[in-house]
């Protein structure tokens, strides 16, 4: 079994983030589906991805992506960027958060 450790968002000087993992899995081959489910997404997170995500498309991929609006983390922006990808994307939204 193989540990690493994954930092949160996408700095490409550090290499260890979730951004960079996900990237070098949608350059692998022996993959050809991405399923997303994130509480928050950010339209510089989402712009990061796009070209991969594009790419995984154009190789016939099948990409799902759920993104949480509660508690106001993920922008307007963030989610006109997902549905510009042409991709199977759902909001995911919870009348009572926390209950």
């Amino acid at each position: 079994m193989s540990v690493s450790l994954i930092g949160q968002g996408y700095c490409p000087a550090i290499g260890s983030s979730v951004a960079a993992e996900l990237i070098s899995l949608f350059k692998d081959s022996k993959y050809h589906s991405f399923t997303c489910v994130v509480a928050f997404a950010s339209r510089d997170a989402v712009s990061a991805l796009s070209p991969y995500i594009q790419e995984a498309k154009r190789a016939g991929w099948s990409i799902k992506i759920v993104v949480g609006i509660d508690q106001g983390g993920t922008s307007a922006q963030a989610l006109e960027e997902l549905l510009s990808l042409g991709v199977s994307a759902q909001i995911l939204h919870f009348d009572n958060p926390g209950s």
